[in-house]
């Protein structure tokens, strides 16, 4: 099988506009999230997402540690948001959703305020692929935000605006 070097496969991508989501997840009190675009809904019955995040992060510790995650799939006006969970992670022990208002979700994860959607999830299962893991979550609860506002969508290395 011949490979795509990942910068062919990158320029490619860059094509594809996707939805702006933020994984978040709390362990002990501690909470943590990241931006991501690789979130998707893998069936309706049962209830299945899955997202892709790399194997370094510390979101994906914290959602091994505590077995569940939350989902925020945030509105246009949420890109300072996205742009903060997208930061080189801060020192250990720091909140990384410092200054983002957030409550606890149903199952303990962190659900971010003012969003389009919300999903909250138990881990069914990891699936380890090369840098990145891809955690498929069973959908304990989720909760559409208050209409109006499109989402915040990136596609060709900037943030967009549906009108």
């Amino acid at each position: 099988m011949t490979s795509v070097a990942d910068t062919k496969l990158r320029e490619v991508m860059r094509r594809w506009p996707s939805g702006v989501s933020a994984v978040t997840a709390a362990v002990g009190g501690r909470r943590t999230g990241m931006t991501v675009s690789c979130f998707a809904c893998l069936t309706l019955t049962p209830p299945i997402v899955m997202v892709s995040l790399h194997k370094s992060t510390e979101t994906l510790r914290f959602i091994g540690k505590s077995g569940r995650f939350a989902v925020s799939i945030l509105r246009q006006d949420q890109e300072w948001i996205s742009r903060q969970l997208a930061m080189p992670v801060p020192p250990e022990g720091d909140d990384r959703l410092a200054g983002i208002p957030c409550r606890k979700g149903r199952i303990g994860a962190p659900l971010i305020l003012g969003a389009a959607a919300w999903i909250e999830c138990r881990v069914r299962r990891t699936i380890p692929l090369s840098t990145h893991v891809v955690v498929i979550g069973h959908v304990a609860a989720c909760r559409a935000g208050r209409l109006g506002g499109s989402p915040l969508v990136y596609h060709d290395r900037g943030y967009r605006h549906l009108r």
